[in-house]
């Protein structure tokens, strides 16, 4: 059995020396086991899976969070093209009725007034939208909704749009 004794100077210095290279080497080690899963894409979730994680989130009520997810996933589509002289500003999310699962996602676009606006009703799997679209912009949309929800009815492409000259 050790009896109290005085730690010298000495002995304190070594002793945080030891301690000091222990945290280096753990943080280390954490660091190169990340960096790793980063450059093995292992980071990406498939859209199934970030599909039950925001539907799981909805059932417990934690709707600000799923949506706040959403609203992530979909940044990527920002700044692109559609109805020709248009580009996609962002995405807001809004309820639409008293049951906090039915959500809508509205997609702003650049120089556009209320009546250029897109809306994606996300529990009824519907866009609403004022224009006949292109394939282009039909493909976009069904991407979108793809994001939102793996198994919507646009997953197939263009078939379920009304599509310009067809």
């Amino acid at each position: 059995m050790k009896k109290n004794r005085i730690i010298t100077e000495q002995e304190k210095k070594e002793g945080v020396d030891k301690r000091s290279n222990q945290i280096i080497e753990s943080f280390n080690e954490k660091f190169n086991k990340i960096k790793r899963l980063d450059e093995g894409g292992l980071n990406e979730l498939s859209p199934e899976t970030k599909a039950s994680a925001m539907g799981k989130m909805r059932d417990k009520g934690q709707t600000k969070r799923a949506d706040n997810l959403y609203l992530q996933n979909l940044q990527k589509f920002v700044g692109v093209d559609i109805y020709d002289n248009f580009k996609i500003k962002g995405f807001r999310n809004q309820e639409y009725s008293e049951n906090k699962s039915d959500g809508a996602i509205f997609i702003d676009l650049e120089n556009a007034n209320d009546s250029n606006q897109i809306t994606y009703y996300t529990k009824m799997d519907y866009y609403d939208f004022a224009y006949e679209i292109s394939r282009r912009d039909a493909r976009l949309l069904s991407k979108i909704a793809l994001t939102i929800n793996p198994e919507t009815q646009y997953r197939n492409g263009t078939g379920d749009f009304k599509i310009k000259g067809y």
